[in-house]
Order: structure tokens, then C-alpha cells, then sequence
């Protein structure tokens, strides 16, 4: 005998089918979207080539570099390995005080046929021979020696300095302990729209800064120099900017943040009294150069893509005032493994302007042109 089983398909077991499907579907969806994210994240990190690498670490290990000890602190390698900078990008930073980067970021570009850029204070608009005394030296020990740092141009930055460069030139702009003076003098919004303004679309700004705590609220004018990683983050998107990544290389869980004489009273500066005043040989030094120098924020941002630039107007945008003429390097092809820090890639429109997130800062009643004393609060920061 025989036994036929009759199976029902009812609208409920269709509905249950439909269901399945559905959610198959959007799992799938999800997963794919997922992977787009992050695809699309990690083509924001620019790539280090094997070759850039290794010219870097020569260049960390070159005898033109400038007080090595440092090294222990400001870990140089890692931190431009960090920010993806290859040996043929076009690089400016921003206020290199002696040097103590420009000593390796110098013949490391050389190296590769990139361009190094030094945005310097900016001396047409100051009347103060100490500056004045700086940028000479600075240009002295590397703008004359071809043979080792390349050809070095140097231009003006600061509060009325006009643009850096031709707008959308530059693969990377970099700037190190030097936010907190920008904000003591009321001018960081300006700082970062030079910045945004020079770079390529998809060009990138590399930020190291001493980093304040987040438990108490952020001192617009950064008297004692430290300056909240949020509030620096704000302050590059309201620019235009996109963070990429945060790097914990030059942390230092030690620093307390909350020294007599500020930032300062750390090495390298190990100040011993106020500004201005003789130092106190009864000021007990040892607990701080027991911490070391200040604890970092070291962030990477990216300008977004944009429309290609109307050649005219790049053409005719205002050229950096330029203080040491030097021919232009030979231009060289980059090897066969080396990458470009800005590929080319399909241009997208820029995100919509984000709002402020904080009130307008408020500017020093002082003069904007570096006063004396804010002028030995920035070199001793370098």
C-alpha cells in the first residue's frame, strides 16, 4: 500500500520563502556595503613604498640630522612613515623653527626627486631681528647646501602672509608643536585655510601637537601650550579637512599636564621660572626630566577630492613671496615600486561646510606680528 503525502503550500509558507529571500538579500547588502566602507577607509591611507622606506630610514640615520637624542621622544621615523610621505611628493612645513625635521625631510626628498618646502615666519611683516636672525640661519644651513638637503625653497607664513604656493600644488602639508602659538596670536582659522587651499585634492596635513586633557575645557589661547585633540580635530574639519587616522607614537602616558611654567617647564625647554625671569637654580628639575618631553597628539588628515582645477586660475593664484631663488631639480622618474602619495583616482564633489563647533577664538590684544615674548615661547616649543 501505498502512501501519498499531500504537502499545502499556503500563502504563510510563501510569505516565509519571501522572507528568507529578503533577508538573504540584505545580508548580503550589508556585508557588501561593509566591505565598500572599508575599502574606501583604507584608500584614504596614503602608501608607503618599499623603496621610500628604506631612503627614509637613511635619512633618519644621516649625519645632517640635527640633535638625534631627540629621537627617544619624537620617534621621527615612525612618524613619517606614519603620515605616508614617498620620496617624490612635494612636501611644505610649516614653521621649521632650526630645522630639527627639515634635517630629514630635506635630503630624504632629494633622495627621490620630490620637492621640500619651508613655510618660515614670515619677516616682511615683522620688525623683530630675532626672526629675522632664524630664518638666516635657517636658510644658511640648508637653502646653500645643495649637494645634501636639494633644493630648498623657503616662503613667508604667518598672520598677513599671502598663500603658500599656487592653490591644489602639494602632496603633503606638515607642522609640528606649533598650533598652540597659532592660537595665543588668534589666527589658527587662517592657518588651516592656507593649509587646505595649497594642498592637492586628496593631498594630506600631518598634525603633531602637545595634547592637552579631555576633563577640563580647552584654553582658546593655549597659554600653557598644550591644546585638546578634539578641539584640533574640530578645528581641521571646519576647514574642509577629513581625518584619516590617529597614531599614539608620540604619546607619553607621564606628562601630567600641569607643570608650574606649562609645557615648558618638560625638556627639551626645562624651564625654571615664569617667562621672562632668570632661571631658579633652587627649582627641583628631576621629576620632569624623568618625564621626558610632552605628551603628542600625531593625527593625518586628507583634503577630499574635488573637480579638476581650472588651469587658468591655478595659473594666475597668487605665488608664495619667496626669500632664497634656487633652479628647480632636474625632474626625475620615480622607480618602478614607487607610489605617489595622491594617485589619481575619479574626482567627487567636497562634502557640504560643517558648522562651527566652538565660538570664534579670541585674539591676544596684542599686536598680531610676533611680539617678543611669544616669539621665545615658539622657539623654545621647537
Amino acid at each position: 500500500m501505498t502512501t501519498k503525502i499531500k504537502i499545502g503550500i499556503g500563502p504563510s509558507f510563501i510569505t516565509g520563502l519571501i522572507f528568507l529571500a529578503l533577508s538573504s538579500n540584505c545580508a548580503f547588502a550589508q556585508t557588501a556595503t561593509t566591505s565598500t566602507n572599508a575599502a574606501q577607509a583604507t584608500n584614504l591611507r596614503p602608501i608607503l613604498s618599499a623603496a621610500s622606506s628604506g631612503a627614509l630610514a637613511r635619512a633618519t640615520e644621516s649625519s645632517a640630522r640635527i640633535d638625534r637624542i631627540r629621537d627617544q621622544y619624537r620617534h621621527p621615523f615612525e612618524t613619517l612613515s606614519f603620515f605616508g610621505i614617498n620620496s617624490n611628493d612635494t612636501v611644505i612645513e610649516i614653521w621649521p623653527g632650526q630645522g630639527w625635521y627639515s634635517s630629514i625631510l630635506a635630503p630624504y626628498l632629494k633622495s627621490g626627486g620630490g620637492r621640500f618646502i619651508a613655510a618660515h615666519f614670515d619677516i616682511s611683516n615683522s620688525n623683530s631681528p630675532l626672526v629675522r636672525q632664524v630664518v638666516d640661519n635657517y636658510r644658511n644651513r640648508f637653502a646653500s647646501d645643495v649637494e645634501r638637503f636639494g633644493y630648498v625653497d623657503i616662503v613667508s607664513f604667518g598672520p598677513r602672509s599671502g598663500a603658500l604656493g599656487p592653490a591644489n600644488s602639494v602632496d603633503y602639508v606638515l607642522t609640528y608643536r606649533n598650533i598652540h602659538n597659532w592660537m595665543n596670536q588668534g589666527w589658527t582659522e587662517k592657518a588651516f585655510e592656507d593649509f587646505f587651499k595649497v594642498l592637492k585634492p586628496g593631498g594630506y596635513l600631518g598634525i603633531e601637537e602637545h595634547r592637552a586633557s579631555n576633563d577640563a575645557p580647552q584654553d582658546p589661547l593655549a597659554n600653557d601650550g598644550y591644546v585638546r585633540q578634539d578641539y584640533v580635530i574640530d578645528m581641521a574639519r571646519e576647514a574642509g579637512f577629513v581625518l584619516v587616522d590617529t597614531s599614539e607614537i608620540n604619546a607619553n602616558p607621564l606628562d601630567t599636564k600641569d607643570h608650574p611654567f606649562g609645557v615648558w617647564t618638560l625638556p627639551p625647554v626645562s624651564r625654571s621660572a615664569p617667562q621672562g625671569q632668570a632661571d631658579n637654580p633652587a627649582f627641583d628639575q628631576r621629576p620632569f626630566l624623568e618625564i621626558g618631553e610632552s605628551d603628542r597628539m600625531t593625527l593625518l588628515f586628507r583634503k577630499p577630492l574635488a573637480p579638476p582645477v581650472n588651469v587658468l586660475a591655478a595659473a594666475t593664484a597668487p605665488q608664495p613671496v619667496r626669500m632664497v631663488f634656487a633652479p628647480p631639480p632636474t625632474p626625475q622618474a620615480a622607480p618602478n615600486n614607487q607610489v605617489s602619495a595622491t594617485p589619481t583616482v575619479a574626482a567627487q564633489p567636497l562634502p557640504p561646510a560643517i558648522p562651527s563647533a566652538h565660538p570664534p577664538q579670541p585674539v591676544n590684544p596684542v599686536s598680531p606680528l610676533l611680539n617678543q615674548h611669544q616669539i621665545n615661547l615658539l622657539l623654545e616649543s621647537l
